[in-house]
C-alpha cells in the first residue's frame, strides 16, 4: 500500500505543480495521512487468519511478478481514471485554466492553491484509488478469513468512499468547503462556523474566503490586484459589492452552469456524474483484477502450471542425478 501511496501521491502532485501550482487542501493531506494511512492500514491488520491452512505457501519473493502487479496495476489505474476525468473537466464550456500565482496569491496562503477545479479532481481520484488498494490488499486470499469479517475495515472503506463520493456529487456545503471540493464563496464563510474543526486547521483557513479561478476575472474587471479579504465579508470594493448577485454569464459561465455563489470551484450536474462514473467503473474494475487475477480461478491455474513446472524440472534434476 503505501509504496502505491508513494508514487501515486507525488505524481499527482508533481502534475498538480506543473500544470498551474496547484496543491490539495489541508483536510485532503489530514484525510490521507490520518484516516487512510493510520487507521484504515491500522483495521488491515485486523483481518484474522484462515481457518483451515491453504496448501501452498504465500509468496516469499519482495519483489516478485504477484507483488509488482499488485503494485503496479492501482498505479495504473489511477492515472488513467485522472486522465478521463480531466478530459472531462476540460471539456466543459465554463472551464478556464486559472493559475494562483496569476491572482497574486501570497505565498503563506499555498494551501489556498486546492481552490479551482483541477485539485478537487486530483484529490478526488487519488484518494479513491488509496483507499481502493487499501480494501483489495487486505483480501488475503486463502490465508485469511473473507474481508467481510473484518468490520472496521468496511466501516472505514464505506465511510472514506461515501466522503469522497457526496464531496463529488452534492451542491456546496460546509463539509464540501472543509476539503475545498465543490465549494462557493458562502458555504467557505459558513464553514467557519464548525468552530472545532476552524480551530484544528493549522493554516486558520476554515471559514475563509474561497480563491476560486473567479477571482482573476474579478481582477480584470476592477483593474486592480484586488483579493478576497474575510474582514470584507470576501466581497469586492465599491461599486461591484453586489456583483455576486448577478454575475455575467459571459465572463463568468461557470457561475451560470453550477449557480454557485461568488468564487466557487463547482461542478455542473452532467460533469459529476460523469466524472462519479467513471470513478466507479475504475473500482470495480479495481476489485474485479483483484479477485479474478491475483486470488481467484486464473491465479490458482497460473500457480498449478507452475507448480507442474517445477516439479517436472525437479524430477529431471532427479533423473540426471541416478548413477
Amino acid at each position: 500500500y503505501f509504496i502505491v501511496y508513494a508514487v501515486t501521491v507525488t505524481t499527482f502532485k508533481v502534475y498538480g505543480n506543473m500544470r498551474g501550482v496547484f496543491s490539495f487542501s489541508e483536510y485532503i493531506w489530514l484525510f490521507l495521512d490520518i484516516f487512510i494511512s493510520m487507521a484504515m492500514v491500522w483495521t488491515m491488520t485486523q483481518s484474522r487468519a484462515a481457518e483451515k491452512l491453504a496448501d501452498y505457501r504465500p509468496t516469499a519473493t519482495l519483489l516478485g511478478p504477484r507483488t509488482v502487479i499488485a503494485i503496479i496495476y492501482p498505479i495504473a489505474s489511477a492515472f488513467l481514471t485522472v486522465v478521463v476525468c480531466l478530459r472531462l473537466l476540460w471539456g466543459r464550456e465554463w472551464y478556464r485554466l486559472v493559475k494562483p500565482l496569476d491572482m497574486g496569491l501570497e505565498p503563506q496562503y499555498w494551501l489556498l492553491r486546492a481552490d479551482s477545479w483541477d485539485p478537487a479532481i486530483l484529490s478526488l481520484v487519488m484518494v479513491i484509488s488509496l483507499l481502493n488498494t487499501s480494501y483489495v490488499n487486505t483480501y488475503g486470499g486463502d490465508f485469511r478469513r473473507p474481508i467481510f469479517t473484518n468490520v472496521g475495515m468496511n466501516v472505514m472503506y464505506f465511510l472514506g468512499v461515501f466522503s469522497m463520493m457526496w464531496l463529488l456529487l452534492t451542491p456546496p456545503s460546509r463539509f464540501n468547503c472543509v476539503f475545498r471540493i465543490n465549494c462557493d464563496t458562502r458555504s467557505s464563510i459558513a464553514a467557519g462556523e464548525w468552530s472545532v474543526l476552524a480551530k484544528f486547521s493549522g493554516a486558520g483557513l476554515i471559514g475563509g474566503c474561497f480563491i476560486g479561478p473567479q477571482v482573476r476575472e474579478l481582477q480584470l474587471m476592477l483593474n486592480q490586484s484586488w483579493m478576497p479579504r474575510p474582514s470584507e465579508n470576501c466581497l469586492p470594493p465599491p461599486p461591484f459589492t453586489h456583483i455576486y448577485d448577478n454575475l455575467d454569464p459571459e465572463h463568468f459561465p461557470a457561475n451560470a452552469a453550477t449557480n454557485c455563489y461568488g468564487p466557487h470551484n463547482c461542478f455542473d450536474d452532467e460533469l459529476k456524474f460523469m466524472v462519479a462514473a467513471t470513478i466507479i467503473l475504475a473500482t470495480v474494475a479495481h476489485h474485479v483484477f483483484s479477485k479474478v487475477l491475483l486470488h481467484g480461478k486464473l491465479a490458482e491455474r497460473i500457480r498449478l502450471k507452475r507448480r507442474d513446472v517445477l516439479e517436472g524440472l525437479e524430477r529431471r534434476r532427479r533423473d540426471i542425478e541416478l548413477p
